[in-house]
C-alpha cells in the first residue's frame, strides 16, 4: 500500500490517495483530478476503483462531482447520515469558503467491510464531527491504515460547533478509536500522520 497526503485550500484538508497494486483510492476528494495529475507523476485516473468521504463537509469532498465527471464508474461512499449535508450549503459549510455549494450523484453508504481484491475497508462509525462522520480502516495483506478525517487529528480532535455535531458522541468515538492497535499508523483530515499509540501519549482528548 503507497499512500499520497495532499493538503490543499484554504482550510490546508487532506486528499490521500492510496495504491494497491495497480488500483488506486481516493480518501476525502478535495483536490481537483487536474491538480492531482500535476503532482503525481504518471497517475492514471482509470485506476480508481473508489472514492471513499469520510464526511460530508465542503473542505472534504469538494471536487467530488470533478472526480465523479472522469471517472463516473468508480464507487463513491458516504455515510447515508450525512447524505443530507450534500444539497445543504450551510450544512456542509461551503458558506464558510463564501460559496453556496450542493453536490449531485449516487452515493453507496459506507458501512460494514467492502472488498477490493486483496484490500479490505472496514468502516467505523465516529460520529461527533457530524452525525455521519466515519474512519476507514484500509487493510492490504495485513498492512493497515486508518483515515479518520475530522474525528482524529494528530494532538486533537475534531469541532462539534457545526449542525450535527456533538462532542459527546466525539468523546464516545475517541474511545473507540483508542481501543484499536497502538502500532496503526493514522492519517487525518486536516495536519500531519501520527498513530494510536502516540495519540494516546500526547493527545489530551485521549486521557
Amino acid at each position: 500500500m503507497k499512500i499520497y497526503r495532499i493538503p490543499y485550500g484554504p482550510f490546508a484538508s487532506n486528499m490521500y490517495l492510496i495504491f494497491c497494486g495497480d488500483d488506486s483510492f481516493i480518501v476525502d476528494p478535495s483536490v481537483s483530478p487536474e491538480r492531482i495529475s500535476r503532482t503525481i507523476d504518471g497517475f492514471d485516473t482509470d485506476s480508481i476503483k473508489a472514492v471513499f468521504i469520510t464526511h460530508g463537509h465542503y473542505d472534504h469532498i469538494c471536487c467530488a462531482d470533478e472526480w465523479r465527471a472522469i471517472h463516473g464508474d468508480a464507487s463513491f461512499l458516504l455515510s447515508h447520515r450525512d447524505i443530507p449535508l450534500l444539497s445543504d450549503p450551510r450544512a456542509n459549510c461551503s458558506y464558510m469558503d463564501g460559496k453556496t455549494c450542493t453536490f449531485e450523484g449516487a452515493y453507496e453508504d459506507a458501512e460494514g467491510t467492502i472488498s477490493f481484491g486483496d484490500l479490505k475497508v472496514t468502516v467505523i462509525a465516529t460520529p461527533g464531527h457530524t452525525k455521519g462522520s466515519v474512519c476507514f480502516l484500509f487493510d492490504e495483506g495485513g498492512e493497515k491504515a486508518l483515515f479518520t478525517g475530522d474525528t482524529v487529528f494528530a494532538g486533537s480532535v475534531g469541532r462539534t460547533d457545526f449542525p450535527g455535531g456533538s462532542f459527546k458522541e466525539l468523546s464516545e468515538s475517541v474511545n473507540k478509536v483508542k481501543e484499536l492497535d497502538p502500532e496503526l499508523a493514522i492519517y487525518p483530515g486536516h495536519g500531519p500522520e501520527s498513530t494510536i499509540g502516540e495519540e494516546i501519549r500526547t493527545n489530551p482528548y485521549f486521557a
